[in-house]
Order: structure tokens, then C-alpha cells, then sequence
């Protein structure tokens, strides 16, 4: 409570990242009556802000999210012009076995990516594409990823790039910052591929001050987008939203 009050005195933030811990994860039954039944593992220290998914498999629950190795929070709250430099979050698979109580973790991309999105009918459920956003700095998004969980990353990369199990890159271009990318199938109530659909998001174009809200194909990752919509006013940046077929 001191180390707080003074943060607090000093205009810092009243929370800190402890690199000296590690990192623990509870895995609560979906039916559990009370807190007894929290099943507790540890990986190596880490921070994570955003989930894709998780599910069962056998004795494991496997969870795909986007880790930092350490972080800053004075830096993640500073200014939004602010460059990653070694500021590095990656996409990750990671296993809690629950009859052994061992954990593991895998990394599966370069830096920097957050902002996991996938398709919504899988959420629970052992699903194969990830979309990511793609960071220039911690609050401007440069581009959109589809990542492939059935397939290996690729060894000796220093960036995002396309190949291995990164399947496409949907860059917004010079100047221009997007939103995280909302699936949205292109069918609704019908049996499809799991990326036949959508990837909707905002961009914001920087050298005109002009927004517009861009459908992408999930499927090929065109650079061409599906439409484009331009809207009358500028959106600010922002991280979440969420897609309704009626209002």
C-alpha cells in the first residue's frame, strides 16, 4: 500500500510489471462451485492484455494469446506517437496439463502483434486462423495478420512476415492506422469454412485526416479491400468492437 500511495504522490501509475515473479494462470472449472477448484500453473514471467481463444484437448486446455515478455506500463500509458523499439508482444500457444499440472508455451510470431480476433462460432472450440493486428507504436495498428495454427512458424524471421503459418498481411499503408478486425462469415445460418467470411475494421488516414470503415476478404487477404466505406467524420483510434446483423 506504501509503494502505491507513492506512485500515487509521484503521478505514476499505482500498478507495476515485477520482473522477478513468474506468471500464473487459473483454470477454473466451467461448473465450479467455489474458488477450491482453481487449478493454478506457471510459465515464465510475462504480461498478456488479449486472448484469441482457448479450449479442451484431452487432459490439456490450450489457450492462443499475445505476450509480452516484460513490460512498461508507464510506457504503455505514455504518449500514442511512441515507437515499440524492443517493445515486443507475440502470439503464442500455451498448454496446462490437468493431470500432470505441467505447463508449456510455444512462440508462434515475431513482434509486435495484438489484438487477437477470431471467428466468433469458435470461441471454446479448437479453431484453426487468427487475426492479429499488426502495431507500428502501442495505440497505431499498421495492418492486419492471419495466422494459421496447423502450421509451423518460420525460423530466423526478425518480423511479421508472409509464409510459414502467417497466411497473409493486410497492410492499411504509409500514413494509415486501423482498429482490430471484426469476422463477420459471409453467410450467416450456413455450414462454411471457418475464414469464409469478412475482416471489418476502421482506418484512419493520417495525410488527408479522412476515416473510413474497410472490408477485407478473410479468406485471400487481398491488398484490394472488399469496399470501402468513407465516413463524415474521424474515428479515433481505438482497440474493440464487435459486429451485429441488426439494430
Amino acid at each position: 500500500m506504501k509503494e502505491i500511495n507513492l506512485n500515487m504522490a509521484k503521478g505514476k501509475m499505482v500498478l507495476s510489471f515485477d520482473q522477478t515473479k513468474r506468471a500464473r494462470f487459473g483454470i477454473l472449472p466451467r461448473y465450479a462451485k467455489d474458488d477450491v477448484q482453481i487449478r493454478w500453473f506457471e510459465l515464465p514471467n510475462c504480461y498478456i492484455f488479449h486472448n484469441a481463444n482457448a479450449w479442451e484437448d484431452g487432459d490439456e486446455v490450450v489457450l492462443y494469446t499475445c505476450r509480452f515478455p516484460d513490460i512498461d506500463l508507464e510506457m504503455a500509458s505514455g504518449p500514442v506517437r511512441k515507437r515499440l523499439g524492443n517493445y515486443r508482444n507475440e502470439l503464442y500457444e500455451m498448454r496446462f496439463n490437468l493431470n500432470t499440472g505441467e505447463a508449456s508455451q510455444k512462440k508462434l510470431s515475431e513482434s509486435a502483434v495484438d489484438f487477437p480476433r477470431i471467428n466468433e462460432k469458435y470461441i471454446g472450440r479448437k479453431q484453426r486462423f487468427v487475426y492479429g493486428t499488426r502495431l507500428d507504436s502501442l495505440a497505431k495498428v499498421e495492418g492486419i495478420v492471419k495466422f494459421d495454427l496447423q502450421l509451423e512458424p518460420e525460423v530466423g524471421k526478425e518480423q511479421i512476415e508472409v509464409g510459414g503459418n502467417v497466411k497473409g498481411i493486410f497492410q492499411f499503408g504509409h500514413g494509415r492506422y486501423g482498429s482490430e478486425a471484426i469476422f463477420v462469415p459471409r453467410e450467416s445460418d450456413v455450414e462454411l469454412e471457418e475464414d469464409d467470411g469478412y475482416l471489418i475494421c476502421f482506418v484512419h488516414d493520417e495525410n488527408t485526416g479522412k476515416s473510413e470503415v474497410n472490408v477485407i476478404d478473410a479468406k485471400t487477404m487481398s491488398s484490394e479491400p472488399v469496399a470501402v466505406v468513407p465516413l463524415p467524420a474521424r474515428v479515433p483510434y481505438g482497440f474493440h468492437a464487435f459486429f451485429v446483423t441488426e439494430v
